[in-house]
This record gives structure tokens, sequence and C-alpha cells, in this order.
């Protein structure tokens, strides 16, 4: 994604440099320093998703991006992809 994407790469490098404790998901924006433009990128480029006021990112971001999960365990796969088929009208 960073090589096809440079905007999206920037904002993943970025993100990289967070402290090992902020960089968990479920997040909210300020915590992980996005803009709401950066939001709306990286939405449309399905490598955010919005869960009520809480953000994920999907599995394979969070383990390139070094990305844990609150309160351990294994990311809401299957409530992620419903949300992405609800918000899509599938």
């Amino acid at each position: 994604m960073e090589l096809e994407n440079a905007p999206v790469g920037k904002l993943f490098r970025d993100r990289r440099d967070l402290l090992d404790e902020v960089r968990k998901v479920p997040f909210a924006l300020e915590s992980v320093q996005l803009e709401p433009a950066d939001t709306r990128l990286l939405e449309a480029s399905g490598a955010l998703f919005r869960e009520n006021d809480r953000y994920w990112i999907p599995e394979i971001y969070c383990h390139g991006l070094k990305f844990g999960v609150s309160g351990g365990g294994r990311p809401r796969v299957v409530p992620i992809t419903k949300l992405i088929r609800d918000r899509d009208g599938a």
C-alpha cells in the first residue's frame, strides 16, 4: 500500500513513530494523530473503518504497523466485515 499510494504511505510511516501503548485498535483519531482529511483518505483506501466513535484498521495493516488490540485477544474481524457490508449496502 505504501508504494501504490504515496499519501497513505506517508500516513503509515508517521504512525510507526507512535508509542507502543498508543498503537492499539480500536482507537480515537486524536490518539493516533489523524486529521479529518487523513481519516477520509484512509477510509476511501480501505485502511480504516469506523464503529461508533472508535476506529479500526484491518489486521494486515495492524501487523505491518505493529498495532495491537486493546485488551489483548484478536481483532473483531466479523463485526468489521459486517460494518463494511452495511455501509456499502451489500
